[in-house]
């Protein structure tokens, strides 16, 4: 395993992060806490839940950060990880009615620090912006929540590029640090994947892409493998196959990026999922995608390819073929 600092920061992380939104979901508590053994064998230290986690599915609520709570007092492990939550997502039955109130908030990170059975949070994000509050209101939130030992730093998921910059104005203004890491929907075949139905995502592009250049924000995609999409196109498995045909990513412009990195991998002796991940990977700034795996095959064909980088000339190849307005120097 590699490991990479979070700048404004002194947490040392995995360049890997586990993603849990279906731990227990998609495979059983036994399977999951197991897969968390592995993780951890194989080096990683940087758990990513939320406190919405598994809330989509009738039964238990708040599942994922529960099960992670669980493990971590039975394995009596909670300093050897670095722990990020999230909070002030919207209630699913209605996405467009923010959750960014004082009390909201501090509802779900008091609900994350029994759950999880721990003191403090290592990383918090914000799980949805509010346009409507200022930020000012909103840092100095975060600030209070810090300064009562809740959580050590903070960050931002789903935010667009403008909205952060004007966060961290106002952080630097008075300051404070301000969020030390975003998290966005990123992968490689998000430019050209089919029409979102949630609105409050927020895609990577070329003006963030330039935020973290500028900044050295730490970048932690969610979805970074885009669901398996490609590794999926390889399989002759039937559920495999119909995975394929409905999803979102499923465009004539990614069936031809899949035909492009299939090439590549060839090439450089690597396979599908080593080359979607070294595509981030490979990036001119500090990125650290969260993983979603079910079982621990995925998870070591996704640990297989740390440390295996694409040269310029690739990685503008394919900045070029999707899109994205990134160029490598």
């Amino acid at each position: 395993m590699e490991y990479t600092g979070i700048n404004y920061t002194d947490l040392e992380v995995s360049i890997l992060s586990m993603g849990t939104a279906t731990i227990g979901v998609d495979n059983t508590e036994q399977q999951a806490r197991d897969l968390l053994d592995c993780y951890l064998e194989q080096g990683g230290n940087f758990i990513d839940t939320a406190r919405v986690y598994s809330n989509w599915v009738p039964g238990e609520k708040n599942r994922s950060e529960r099960i992670i709570g669980d493990w971590m007092q039975d394995r009596k492990n909670r300093e050897e990880l670095v722990l990020a939550t999230k909070g002030a997502h919207p209630r699913h039955s209605s996405k467009r009615e923010p959750r960014m109130s004082y009390e909201e908030v501090a509802e779900d990170l008091d609900g994350s620090l029994k759950s999880l059975q721990t003191d403090h949070i290592d990383l918090y994000y914000l799980h949805r912006d509010d346009p409507d509050t200022p930020v000012s209101e909103i840092i100095e939130m975060l600030e209070d929540f810090a300064a009562q030992g809740k959580i050590r730093y903070y960050a931002c998921s789903n935010w667009t590029t403008e909205r952060i910059r004007a966060a961290q104005k106002y952080a630097k203004k008075n300051g404070y640090h301000g969020f030390v890491a975003n998290q966005m929907l990123w992968n490689i075949g998000i430019y050209n994947m089919g029409e979102l139905d949630d609105e409050t995502l927020v895609k990577y592009d070329q003006e963030m892409h330039q935020l973290h250049r500028e900044t050295g924000l730490a970048a932690v995609p969610y979805t970074s493998q885009a669901q398996g999409f490609f590794t999926k196109m390889k399989s002759d498995k039937e559920e495999d196959q119909k995975k394929v045909k409905n999803s979102i990513y499923n465009t004539e412009k990614n069936r031809q990026l899949f035909n492009k990195l299939e090439k590549i991998a060839e090439k450089h002796q690597m396979n599908i999922t080593e080359i979607v991940l070294s595509y981030l990977l490979s990036q001119d700034i500090n990125v650290i995608p969260i993983i979603g795996c079910r079982n621990k095959q995925q998870l070591e064909e996704s640990m297989a390819g740390i440390g295996k980088i694409l040269p310029f000339e690739v990685m503008n190849e394919l900045e070029e073929f999707v899109g994205s307005g990134i160029e490598h120097i």
